[in-house]
């Protein structure tokens, strides 16, 4: 029980990467033409960002669903930009038994009720699943915000080059970007009324594979963030689904910290905690 509790939030932070397809969201081209750049659609999206320089979610519950199996699961999160992300999972509150901690080169899981803990950097879960993701991948999962890795220069010619149209909904434009080693490219699909993101993820094939859908915003100290995320994931054996409600957070104030001393811990493999 212990390794897929370990797995699943693995799998729900890395949501930027089945047995079910029934989750799968095709991409179909519509022929009303787009009246807006994909170069503006991003800009737009950009200025209404707002700066979060630190966060604490001191709270969230997630009901998940892993195969056939279902959980509840409570947490917390924690971030400071562009040097940590930190995950506490909670099976029943009050009692941490995992944590996952995200820095720039590397990425650590603790699996606090058998004292163990892996330490690898993230070209390993492209071996161990396929993904392609960088700090950066998980730095905008967790805050709503564009992955600047993506777009390191905002200048129209690298913009036009990275992302561009795929089509449009009523409500919503929707961008793709570059092919990634594992054929997948990077969709974005950005609301037409206040160019917020709605949804990031990755496409194979004109489907929408693997994707985190943002809802219920709400105005937090002047930062409108979405209290409601949806990750649907679409994998080579398995299928996973996690909706995630946020009950407490706060942003740009000093956040606790606390470290786990790794010389009570025995050091092992990442690949243990696939082993379902």
């Amino acid at each position: 029980m212990k390794k897929t509790f370990c797995f699943i939030i693995i799998a729900t932070i890395f949501a930027s990467c089945s047995l079910q397809k029934r989750n799968t969201k095709a991409i179909v081209p519509i022929n009303d033409s787009v009246n807006i750049s994909a170069i503006d659609v991003i800009t737009r999206s950009l200025s209404t960002e707002p700066k979060i320089e630190t966060m604490n979610m001191s709270k969230f519950d997630m009901r998940v669903q892993l195969g056939e199996a279902r959980y509840t699961l409570h947490g917390a999160m924690t971030m400071m930009k562009d040097s940590i992300v930190s995950v506490k999972l909670q099976p029943m509150i009050g009692i941490e038994v995992i944590r996952l901690e995200f820095f720039k080169d590397r990425f650590v899981v603790y699996d606090k009720m058998n004292h163990t803990y892996s330490e690898s950097p993230y070209e390993t879960l492209l071996y161990e699943l396929g993904m392609d993701i960088n700090f950066q991948t998980i730095q905008s999962i967790v805050t709503h915000s564009w992955n600047m890795t993506d777009l390191e220069k905002t200048d129209s010619t690298f913009i036009s080059q990275k992302y561009h149209f795929e089509t449009k909904t009523d409500s919503t434009y929707i961008l793709l970007g570059n092919v990634n080693v594992n054929n997948y490219v990077t969709y974005a699909e950005v609301k037409k009324s206040n160019f917020e993101i709605k949804t990031l993820g990755f496409a194979r094939k004109s489907n929408l594979i693997h994707y985190v859908d943002y809802s219920n915003n709400k105005m937090v100290k002047k930062i409108l963030f979405p209290h409601n995320m949806i990750i649907d994931l679409d994998h080579k054996n398995f299928y996973f689904n996690a909706n995630i409600t946020v009950e407490k957070v706060v942003f740009n104030e000093e956040i606790p910290t606390s470290t786990i001393n790794t010389e009570k811990y025995t050091r092992v493999p990442l690949s243990t905690y696939f082993k379902l």
